[in-house]
C-alpha cells in the first residue's frame, strides 16, 4: 500500500477532512490533498509529522504498508537505561540556558576544551582525526555567537566525529537516544558499500543549520532498508533523526532582553523568525559533545549535565 492511501484510508475511517487532518499533523492542507491522490511522492519528514500527528507508530505504518512487522522496531529490541543522551537531557540542557546563559556557556566550552584537549594529547587520535594543527580554546562567547549572532558553522574540531563507529550508533539508537541525520547517514556509509546508498548526504557543515529531511524520499530509506536487510534500522534512525527536529524547532522560545541584543537585527519581525533557531543549535550542540565523548571513551560512556 502507497503511504498516501493509507492516509486517505485512516482520514475516511475517522471522518475528518483534509483540514482537519492538516490541524492534527502540522502538514499543510495541500500537501495532504497531493500525497493522498499519489501526486507527490511523500518525503520522510511529511511522513513522520503525518504519523506522528494521526498516533501511529513507524512500526505500526510499516505493518500496514508492507503487511509484516519489522523486528528492530518493535519494543522487545530497545533497552531502557541512562547510557545516552536523550530528548529530556537535551531540553534539561535548553531549560537550564534560559535560566543562566552564562553558566551553561562557559560549562559547555569546558566540556569542548577537555575533548580538545584529550585529542591533543593523543597522537593516534591526531592522526586517525588528521589534526595537524594546534586548536584554539573554546570561551564562553564562542558558544555564545553559535546561537545567536551567524549561521551555524562549527569550527572544524566541533564537526561530527568522522570515524564514529556503527556499534555505538546503533547502542545509542536502541537505548533511545537523541539521534540527528548524520547519526543515521554515518551508520549506513560505514556498513553498505557505496553503490547501495541513494539518499542525499548531509554536509557536515550543515549540521544544526535546520533540517534537509525533506529532500528524502520516505519510500527511498525503506527501500534502502528491505533491500539491505536492515530490519528496520535505518529507517528506525532516520524516523528519530526527524524527531529532534521536530523537538528542537518547534518549541515556542522566551528570549532575554540580553539574548536579543545578541541578534542585532534591524526589526521585531526578523527577530520573531529567528527565534527557534538557538534552540536547534544549542541541542545540536549538546548532541555533539556527547559523540566526541562516545568515540574518545567508548559507547558505555556516560555524560550528563549536572
Amino acid at each position: 500500500m502507497e503511504f498516501g492511501e493509507w492516509l486517505q484510508n485512516i482520514r475516511k475511517e475517522q471522518e475528518l477532512d483534509v483540514r482537519s487532518i492538516a490541524e492534527k499533523t502540522g502538514v499543510d492542507s495541500s500537501t495532504i490533498s497531493r500525497t493522498e491522490n499519489l501526486k507527490t511522492e511523500t518525503t520522510l519528514y511529511t511522513a513522520f509529522r503525518i504519523s506522528e500527528g494521526m498516533g501511529v507508530s513507524l512500526s505500526d505504518l510499516l505493518k500496514i504498508l508492507e503487511g509484516h512487522r519489522f523486528p528492530l522496531l518493535d519494543g522487545t529490541f530497545f533497552v531502557e537505561d541512562s547510557t545516552v543522551l536523550t530528548f529530556q537531557g537535551i531540553e534539561s540542557i535548553t531549560n537550564a540556558f534560559r535560566a543562566d546563559q552564562k553558566q551553561v556557556a562557559a560549562l559547555l566550552a569546558d566540556h569542548l576544551n577537555s575533548i580538545l584537549d584529550e585529542i591533543n594529547l593523543d597522537h593516534a587520535r591526531r592522526r586517525e582525526l588528521f589534526v595537524d594543527y594546534e586548536t584554539i580554546p573554546y570561551v564562553p562567547s564562542d558558544i555564545e555567537k553559535m546561537l545567536f549572532r551567524s549561521p551555524l558553522s562549527f569550527r572544524i574540531d566541533l564537526k561530527y566525529p568522522s570515524q564514529m563507529k556503527p556499534d555505538t550508533i546503533l547502542y545509542t539508537y536502541q537505548r533511545k537516544g537523541a539521534l540527528i541525520q548524520h547519526d543515521a547517514e554515518t551508520y549506513i556509509t560505514k556498513i553498505l558499500p557505496k553503490s547501495q546508498i541513494r539518499l542525499p548526504i548531509l554536509s557536515p557543515s550543515r549540521i544544526g543549520a535546520g533540517t534537509l529531511l525533506e529532500r528524502i524520499k520516505f519510500s527511498e530509506v525503506l527501500q534502502l532498508d528491505m533491500q539491505t536487510e536492515q530490519g528496520g534500522k535505518i529507517i528506525g534512525m532516520y524516523w528519530e533523526a526527524c524527531r529532534f527536529y521536530a523537538t528542537f524547532t518547534t518549541l515556542p522560545q522566551r528570549l532575554t532582553y540580553e539574548q536579543l541584543a545578541l541578534f542585532d537585527l534591524p526589526n521585531e519581525r526578523v527577530l520573531v523568525s529567528r527565534r527557534a533557531e538557538w534552540v536547534t543549535r544549542l541541542a545540536v550542540i549538546c548532541l555533539l559533545i556527547y559523540r566526541w565523548y562516545q568515540y574518545l571513551k567508548g559507547s558505555n560512556f556516560v555524560w550528563k549535565l549536572e
